[in-house]
């Protein structure tokens, strides 16, 4: 099956902007923006009520889902309305996704002085685990360091944290881990000197990967071997000048918060809790090296709350081209899912599925059902809220009926399994609305992701049927 990816997402967003106030689409299928078997969700409505009264503290959302979720347009737009009513208690978890060169958040500012390793799909040849993140990154480079920080000026608009949950591989061959922070000072460090190496191309490098990791630009690896474009063939043998990572990063000044230790525990997925003296913006990890053998460092992602305040937590997890069956064989996924403490799951998959050629509804509807089982396993106190997949067109231009297919198996599982549905495909239209969408500037130009203003429209609808019920 082809699996879909983000390439450019960024270029897709920059022509579009959000709808305007009460905008209204005569595609739209608005009698259908309504929670399937609501009463699933009752718990849920109950821990907001409680929330209000002041009986809790913090609800948690977790969101999990694809490309459509990666880039945080929809679930950064929920976040934003589920914190502005009940409350705003953090950021939820994050990944650091540019050191795995994907596409980021908006609001998260990822860096390190080395070039990390990463897996960022179930189906790459390498040994990383994947984890909560669904992707992960893995180092071998001793006392690294790497920095994540929020952005002002998006969802929330009030970033800071006081609370850090850190997800990691551990064992016996580990780093230990040292959270921080950077100290404002000078930064008399030099840049090292740049070293020439070649580099083999191997399957699935790329030049901005490369650029990564090695230290320099795009530019540079092209000038370097004398290439004007990107095309890059297996088994050339490049031309790098690696200067190991950001110097300027390496150079700041740390203080340690606290330290992890790692190595002295089994091999597995691995979690820490700190509680920080204040609140921050920005956290620093590094790498703590014991010997020689105990180098090894595999991350993936944190939690950062506000725990000074009542309110949502709204954790999304997307990656780019994911499946149930992603999900599914992510080795320590359900290991990790449940220190959450999901109140309320959102799925938000099936459009992979829906691009198959053709769709193998057997297939679809096995992964789907051991998903759901395996959730229900991990946090069988949380309910489920299944989000149906979109319509796509094929090629850009030709309808797509196994859309229907997967919008089908999605909304009969839950009804089998007593799970809440939404059912996107049909809201938004139905086979072929996709044009619709693209027609009224709320689609990208590949028929298969959504413009900003058309991520946002899908999160004020969702939070307009989820909130309906809990005002009754």
């Amino acid at each position: 099956m082809k699996r879909l990816s983000f390439i450019a997402l960024n270029i897709f967003f920059l022509t579009c902007s959000s709808f305007g106030q009460g905008e209204t689409f005569s595609f739209l299928q608005e009698d259908l923006n309504t929670i399937i078997n609501r009463t699933a969700l009752d718990s849920f409505y109950q821990k907001l009520a409680d929330l209000e009264s002041g009986k809790i503290r913090k609800v948690s959302i977790v969101h999990i889902g694809d490309s459509h979720i990666q880039a945080d347009y929809m679930t950064g737009r929920l976040r934003y309305l589920f914190q502005d009513r009940y409350g705003n208690a953090g950021r939820g978890f994050v990944f650091p996704y540019r050191l795995a060169d994907s596409n980021s958040p908006r609001d998260i500012r990822s860096s390190s002085n080395i070039a990390w390793e990463s897996r960022k799909s179930l189906y790459q040849n390498t040994g990383i685990p994947l984890g909560l993140a669904g992707m992960a990154i893995q180092t071998r480079h001793p006392g690294f360091l790497f920095e994540m920080e929020f952005k002002e000026g998006f969802f929330p608009q009030d970033p800071l944290f006081d609370k850090v949950t850190l997800f990691y591989q551990q064992g016996h061959n580990s780093q230990d881990l040292s959270l921080g922070y950077f100290l404002p000072g000078i930064i008399s460090e030099p840049a090292p000197e740049p070293v020439r190496k070649y580099h083999t191309v191997r399957s699935g490098d790329t030049l901005y990967g490369l650029s990564l990791k090695y230290g320099c630009s795009v530019k540079d690896l092209q000038r370097w071997n004398g290439m004007r474009g990107t095309m890059l063939h297996i088994g050339k043998k490049l031309i790098v000048y690696s200067r190991g990572g950001s110097p300027t990063l390496a150079a700041k000044p740390f203080e340690p918060i606290s330290t992890i230790s790692t190595h002295d525990q089994p091999s597995g997925p691995g979690y820490s809790v700190c509680q920080l003296d204040t609140l921050m913006r920005s956290i620093v990890l590094k790498g703590v090296n014991g010997s020689t053998d105990k180098n090894e460092a595999c991350l993936f992602g944190m939690v950062c709350e506000n725990s000074r305040r009542t309110g949502i937590l709204y954790n999304a997890i997307g990656v780019n081209g994911a499946t149930f069956a992603h999900y599914n064989s992510a080795a320590y996924f359900w290991d990790q899912l449940p220190v959450l403490e999901p109140d309320l799951i959102i799925v938000s998959l099936g459009t992979n599925e829906s691009a198959g050629k053709p769709a193998d509804s057997l297939s679809v509807r096995t992964e789907v059902n051991l998903f759901l089982a395996n959730l229900q396993r991990v946090a069988p106190g949380a309910p489920v809220l299944i989000t149906t997949n979109p319509d796509i067109l094929k090629r850009k231009r030709y309808t797509n009926p196994y859309g229907q297919i997967v919008r089908d198996i999605l909304v009969q599982t839950a009804e089998q399994r007593n799970l809440a549905a939404w059912d996107l495909y049909s809201l938004m239209g139905g086979l072929g609305s996709m044009k619709s969408w693209r027609q009224a500037g709320l689609s990208a130009g590949d028929y298969i992701h959504f413009a900003q203003s058309g991520y946002e429209l899908q999160a004020d609808l969702l939070f307009e049927a989820l909130i309906s019920n809990a005002d009754n």
